[in-house]
């Protein structure tokens, strides 16, 4: 009877092991697809920064010409 319950016992702690390591690894699957999509959406965000820095840099140099033509335009007058 004792051996019994030991067995027993001892079955039920490799069951709540188990059980842990399968949370476990459900819990390093939804990681590592959170990580892909972060680093999805990262590399997204930085190539959107790229884009925006280069709108702006063109709009900046579109209004500095137009700035400098209208300067030259007020000095033709």
């Amino acid at each position: 009877m004792t051996t019994e319950k030991s067995f027993s016992c001892e079955e039920q702690k490799i069951k709540k092991l188990e059980f842990s390591i399968d949370e476990l690894v459900h819990i390093c699957d939804r990681l590592q697809q959170e990580n892909v999509q972060l680093r999805n959406e990262r590399s997204q965000l930085l190539a959107e920064q790229s884009q925006l820095a280069e709108k702006n840099y063109l709009a900046r140099d579109k209004m500095e010409k137009m700035i400098t033509r209208l300067k030259h335009m007020e000095s033709e007058l």
